[in-house]
């Protein structure tokens, strides 16, 4: 990917920005240091009148407002509308970048011709650990949670009836950027609109997709021989992210599926298991390295080349080789996986491994 470089945990880390090009990605596990910082920021929905949060007596109706019926299926784009934007400057939606429950409008500026801000939304399959002076206010189904991160970042948290949650981040991308909460604050007006009237709305993806896959169960008995013995498997949302540790050897595998428009800027090209990836030892401390591994590409919305990747994150004490070995064995793994089940589907066969496929 041309421009800003991002590191596996999604923070920025160095380079110039155009156009599409830019691409932020901050992970909601990396939100929840923020606590610390949390201050009172009042946030006023227009047409929605807040009242007291209060936990739900009763588990929700499948299918009732703001709830998400399919996780595999969530479209987030559909919760977001560039046009509510325009006041902000020009605006467009990117659906093919980053995980598959996350959907990005960029901001250009008219009179410097540039990106200047990103709003991001994501969804969590986790509670948030937020500091409990964090202001909320409910507006119909959804619990809206204020934070202020720093000069460049709005963060809210949305949570949802049945204990989904949503991330919504406007970030600056570079000056003149709008007013950042105020930028969050009408994305969160219209999410909010959308969540009341009915569930999260949902998409068909390709069947070739990888977000038809389970990332556990993509890798988890190669994990576990890897590791030894795993103290925890943390399943993200959907299943598009599992992370594996062992506290006793201090080692840690995270495996994702991600979009990228230009894989080949994201470390040393290699062959896996008969496919293209690309290594990147240290990519966001001393002690990690990340495989990125091409399942498929296709043209985006916006006439781009996006590629599909499985992208595997080894931490680990030792030799950086080592280090590297272990993420190497487990993308490649994961190529002769993704080969098996492309070959399965085009046999006319079911092979979703939501839906019980397994090598």
């Amino acid at each position: 990917m041309s421009g800003d470089r991002i590191d596996i945990r999604g923070n920025v880390i160095e380079g110039d920005v155009t156009g599409a090009e830019y691409h932020l990605h901050i992970s909601p596990r990396a939100v929840l240091a923020l606590g610390a910082v949390l201050v009172v920021v009042l946030l006023t929905v227009s047409g929605q009148q807040p009242v007291k949060d209060a936990p739900s007596a009763k588990a929700p109706v499948r299918g009732a407002a703001a709830t998400v019926v399919d996780p595999a299926r969530v479209d987030p784009c559909g919760l977001l509308d560039a046009a509510v934007l325009a006041r902000f400057g020009e605006t467009r939606i990117d659906a093919n970048y980053g995980e598959f429950d996350r959907c990005d409008v960029v901001v250009h500026d008219r009179n410097s011709d540039r990106d200047v801000a990103l709003v991001k939304l994501h969804f969590a399959n986790s509670p948030a650990e937020l500091d409990p002076r964090t202001p909320t206010k409910r507006f119909g189904q959804v619990t809206v949670a204020e934070m202020q991160g720093d000069s460049d970042e709005c963060l809210r948290n949305l949570k949802l009836p049945d204990r989904n949650e949503i991330w919504i981040e406007a970030a600056e991308i570079r000056p003149p950027a709008p007013d950042l909460c105020a930028l969050a604050g009408a994305a969160i007006e219209h999410v909010v609109k959308v969540l009341n009237r009915g569930p999260v709305p949902e998409r068909e993806t390709p069947a070739n997709s990888l977000a038809r896959l389970d990332a556990c169960r993509l890798l988890d008995a190669e994990v576990q021989s890897e590791l030894g013995e795993v103290d925890e498997q943390d399943p993200g949302f959907a299943n598009w992210e599992c992370e594996w540790e062992n506290t006793d050897t201090r080692t840690f595998v995270e495996v994702s599926f991600s979009q990228d428009n230009d894989p080949s800027d994201d470390g040393r090209p290699l062959r896996l298991g008969g496919r293209q990836a690309y290594v990147t030892p240290r990519e966001y401390d001393d002690h990690n390295c990340v495989v990125r591994v091409e399942h498929r590409n296709y043209t985006d919305t916006a006439g781009d080349p996006t590629y599909e990747l499985v992208v595997v994150a080894v931490h680990a004490p030792g030799p950086i080789g080592e280090v590297c070995g272990t993420a190497k064995t487990l993308a490649g793994a994961a190529a002769r996986k993704l080969s098996r089940w492309v070959a399965v589907r085009g046999h006319g066969h079911p092979a979703s491994v939501h839906s019980g496929w397994s090598v």
